[in-house]
């Protein structure tokens, strides 16, 4: 199978390839949640329009995992969102100051990966596996589908470990991104 650019793009500082393999392992993963994310909202209906009430405080304490934030940057320096990294890392950094994301594993964030209309920047393979797992449902709200992302955990772990011999511990989207941008 060919990999597209959101699945690995060209790697910066990974000389022995291990990264890029972890996230060739991890590319299939991604594209049958966007698969059957797409599946899932044509019967409901279409994705267009959505708020994005779920990636909102209140609602929104998604974590992810290193080798997902990898895929994240790699997604976002791209010739097309590298414009908006700055206003990104902005967005992020004054979500982890006022949610005190460092103080507990339930705070609840604005996503910065929002556009200025509330649509997702990395729509697609790009977003992390909790994320591409939240399904339409027919009263306009969404719910995540625990089942489907349990069963992909661990080929998620298997990629994480592929990349680094170790499961990290799991971060919020906007630390997540500081890290990595800011390392």
């Amino acid at each position: 199978m060919s990999k597209t650019p959101d699945d690995v793009p060209e790697a910066a500082g990974d000389p022995t390839g291990r990264l890029d393999r972890a996230l060739v392992q991890l590319a299939p993963v991604k594209r049958a949640l966007v698969r059957a994310s797409g599946r899932a909202a044509a019967r409901v209906r279409s994705c267009d329009g959505c708020p994005a009430k779920c990636c909102r405080a209140g609602l929104n304490s998604m974590k992810i995992t290193r080798i997902e934030a990898e895929a994240l940057r790699r997604r976002l320096v791209g010739p097309d969102l590298a414009p908006l990294v700055p206003e990104i890392l902005r967005r992020a950094e004054a979500e982890v100051a006022r949610r005190g994301l460092k103080d507990g594993p339930s705070a609840t964030y604005d996503c910065p990966l929002l556009s200025p209309t509330g649509r997702c920047l990395v729509h697609g393979p790009a977003q992390p596996a909790g994320c591409l797992t939240f399904r339409p449902v027919p009263d306009g709200g969404c719910d995540h589908d625990l089942p489907l992302f349990h069963r992909k955990e661990p080929e998620i772990a298997r990629a994480e470990r592929a990349a680094w011999g170790r499961l990290a511990p799991v971060l919020s989207i906007p630390e997540a991104l500081l890290r990595l941008f800011r390392r």
